[in-house]
């Protein structure tokens, strides 16, 4: 397209003759070719509903840790200990988003892996909140649950793209 062309010409002005003819041609080559594209749409949409599910996930928790702290006898020191772990799991959500982000769309192995071994952690959290918290209301049962559904989906997408990944970088 004439904006491309124009953009390219642009960019040969700029940066001087010999790297703008280098990145020219590779531009060029690009445009003419089958650029083979793996990072995933749906993975990228499951991580943005994760995070979503995440947030509803800590405001619940929240919400259900201080009305537990106020009406219920909660035992001494364990309601300071139930809010770190609380801010702790979110932490790691934002982490796990930026990393799997940045190795879906950079198509990287690592922090695939790396995220994937977050979101395990966050995973065993909540489950460890429905067996050995004091007191589990049920709606703390269904913020959980709306918890694992979302990081259950994109943890399952994550390891598919991981997959992906190490057959085509195998293949190459």
């Amino acid at each position: 397209s004439k904006a491309t062309v124009s953009v390219l010409n642009w960019r040969c002005g700029v940066w001087g003759a010999g790297r703008a003819q280098e990145v020219c041609e590779r531009d060029e080559a690009m445009r003419h070719s089958r650029y083979l594209s793996l990072s995933s749409l749906p993975l990228q949409m499951s991580l943005l509903l994760s995070f979503v599910c995440a947030g509803l996930w800590f405001l619940g928790t929240t919400a259900g840790l201080c009305y537990k702290a106020v009406v219920l006898p909660y035992p001494d020191g364990v309601i300071a200990g139930e809010f770190v772990g609380v801010v702790f799991v979110m932490v790691l959500e934002a982490l796990y988003h930026s990393m799997a982000s940045r190795g879906n769309l950079l198509e990287f192995q690592g922090p695939l892996l790396f995220a994937l071994l977050m979101g395990l952690v966050q995973v065993a959290y909540v489950v460890y909140t429905f067996r050995f918290q004091p007191y589990v209301v049920r709606l703390d049962f269904y913020f959980g649950i709306v918890f694992l559904a979302g990081k259950g989906l994109s943890i399952l997408l994550m390891g598919n793209q991981f997959l992906s990944l190490s057959c085509v970088s195998q293949t190459l």
